[in-house]
């Protein structure tokens, strides 16, 4: 028993004794983002000229694969 209570007690002060705060708030600013001058800007959205899709190939490729 006296080792169980020991073991309890270091185990709670190695944790006490830990430099890093805990931070509850997932969404906190304190961990750190993405930085706002490194967001490089893209081109705006367009409509493509034709608005109808292709009519599916089983076993045919995909436009968007290498």
């Amino acid at each position: 028993m006296r080792v169980i209570i020991t073991s309890i007690l270091m185990f709670s002060l190695l944790v006490a004794c830990n430099r890093q705060p805990v931070s509850t708030d997932p969404l906190s600013l304190e961990q750190g983002g993405p930085d706002a001058s490194n967001v490089q800007p893209r081109l705006p959205l367009s409509v493509p000229n034709v608005l109808t899709l292709p009519e599916p190939t089983p076993g045919g490729s995909n436009l968007t694969d290498p």
